[in-house]
């Protein structure tokens, strides 16, 4: 493709693990039992409501609603976010957060104002893909920190940061509450610590956010967001896709000045706003009364999902095989024997079982370890969840 000229930002770009694995799934058709997409469930979405208010606004204002609108996006909609963060107990105003087109905007474009082609990202591994796929883009140095039960390993992310010469732009990654793709949450003692590292190592850090009202019981709720002890240093993603619906691609990113500015004329530059309408609605559902309970009806509705799946784990899977035990979100990491090579497994699962599922080297920068399967709860029905694990453990059976 040389005679294309291209650059070299769209030489880094790299394919999806996750679309040749639905390519391979299409073949299927209905009848595949999907652990594969980490999407919501459509059962969840609010559709009487939404019909209602997207009715409402397209009859009226006279179409002003589906004209351009501000970068930052709809005031009365940036204006709720900002006291929603506020009840989080993130002291954040209006002035601080711009709305994106969903939260992988937010990602490219806080990579866009902070990072150069040789500067560091540091993420836990293994991370979210798609922010991978925009961090490869960026041309950064991808740094892959540790991670175990109780989220990143604080040794080895220091370690790395000190190895890093010290005018280079250093930006940590991570995912605080039920990650993706592995459902650990960061605990508290080590959300308090890793603000000491941000100062010590000038660094600045993502807190990407889009799990963390999906607990599991009051119990289960996450410990405050870390945002809220450095908010100089760290720019907060959230994200509507979880809570409401993803066709409506409504995100958002909190920061300080200046860095929010920046954010706001890099967003400028790249789509001059996003649509106006999908804020409207967005705004006229959470701000009703019945944005509460809708929430407190996708954590239950999660929760069933994900005990099913831990269920049918427990019941069906041989030994030497372990995972997580997430509470809240919408996955579970698996880790096959060390023998079993996950792409010609998930071939296998594919074509043989009609299971589908999306494996670790997706979500890992280097060349560690690799046996791991995403399991993802949030699609399948708990009956269909359980025969697909059956069907899983199965296979992996004939494998030992």
């Amino acid at each position: 493709m040389s005679e294309h000229n291209l650059s070299d930002r769209a030489m880094r770009l790299r394919p999806s693990a996750i679309r040749h694995m639905s390519r391979l799934a299409a073949a299927v058709g209905r009848e595949l039992i999907t652990f594969a997409g980490g999407m919501p469930n459509p059962l969840t979405f609010p559709l009487e409501e939404l019909a209602e208010v997207a009715s409402a606004e397209l009859r009226n204002y006279e179409g002003k609603n589906l004209q351009y609108g501000l970068t930052a996006g709809f005031r009365p909609l940036v204006e709720w976010i900002a006291q929603y963060m506020q009840d989080k107990g993130i002291h954040v105003g209006a002035e601080n957060i711009v709305c994106t087109t969903g939260s992988q905007q937010a990602i490219d474009l806080v990579s866009e104002i902070l990072i150069d082609s040789d500067d560091f990202i540091f993420v836990e591994v293994p991370t979210y893909v798609g922010a991978l796929a925009t961090f490869y883009k960026s041309g950064a140095k991808i740094v892959p920190v540790r991670q175990d039960h109780e989220g990143v390993d604080l040794n080895d992310l220091e370690a790395k940061l000190a190895s890093v010469q010290r005018e280079k732009q250093k930006l940590i990654y991570l995912i605080s509450n039920f990650q993706n793709p592995t459902g650990i949450t960061l605990t508290e003692k080590r959300r308090r610590m890793i603000l000491d590292l941000l100062n010590k190592y000038d660094a600045h850090l993502i807190e990407d956010d889009p799990y963390g009202e999906l607990y599991f019981g009051n119990e289960n709720k996450p410990p405050a967001n870390i945002q809220r002890g450095a908010p100089d240093r760290i720019l907060y993603l959230g994200t509507f896709s979880k809570l409401i619906a993803p066709t409506f691609r409504t995100g958002w990113v909190a920061a300080a000045e200046p860095l929010i500015r920046k954010i706001e004329l890099a967003k400028e530059a790249a789509d001059l706003c996003s649509s106006m309408l999908d804020q409207r609605i967005v705004y006229r559902f959470c701000s009703s009364s019945g944005f509460a309970d809708h929430v407190k009806g996708l954590r239950s509705f999660y929760a069933g999902r994900c005990q099913a799946m831990l269920d049918a784990l427990e019941k069906s899977m041989p030994e030497g095989v372990r995972w997580t035990h997430p509470t809240g979100g919408f996955f579970i990491w698996l880790t096959l024997p060390a023998h079993i090579d996950p792409e010609s497994f998930l071939e296998e699962a594919i074509a043989q079982r009609k299971v589908s599922f999306v494996i670790g080297r997706a979500f890992i920068p280097d060349d560690s370890d690799r046996n791991f399967l995403r399991l993802a709860f949030s699609v399948e029905t708990p009956e269909r969840i359980q025969e697909g694990i059956s069907r899983l453990a199965d296979l992996i059976r004939s494998r030992l």
